[in-house]
Order: C-alpha cells, then structure tokens, then sequence
C-alpha cells in the first residue's frame, strides 16, 4: 500500500492536483487487496491519471526509481 502512497504523491504532483481528489488511504488499502475494487481511482478520469499505472506497478509492469527526491517510472517489458 506504501509504494501506491507514492505512485499516487508522484502523479498528483505531476499533475498539479490534490491527492485525496484521487483516492482516500482507505481507497488506496482497497485497490491494494483487490484490482476490482469498488473505489474512484478506478473510473472514469482518475482511472486514466491515476488506476491504469496503479495497476501496472500492483502486477510488477511498472517499477520506481528513487534519486534523491525524485521519482522515475520504468516501464518493465515482460
């Protein structure tokens, strides 16, 4: 659940909008137990900012790179 806490600071950031617009921690511990989650990151825009890439780094096709502050996403060919 701690690397969608980031996954979500990063892209929020990136995007210039509120995190808890995306999801709640309570969203965030759902989606991490369950893909079908009933939660708003899971439709509609947020599915596109935010549920797509959450999904890719739960099922190991995206990874992070941490350098100093910052974030990196890595696509990962499988």
């Amino acid at each position: 659940m701690e690397l969608l806490r980031v996954l979500l600071k990063h892209i929020t950031d990136a995007e210039g909008i509120a995190p808890r617009l995306i999801a709640s921690a309570d969203e965030l511990e759902q989606l991490a137990l369950d893909d079908d989650a009933p939660v708003r990151a899971m439709s509609g825009w947020r599915y596109d900012v935010f549920g797509k890439a959450a999904l890719r780094l739960k099922h190991g096709k995206t990874a992070m790179a941490v350098k100093g502050r910052h974030i990196r996403l890595i696509d990962i060919d499988e």
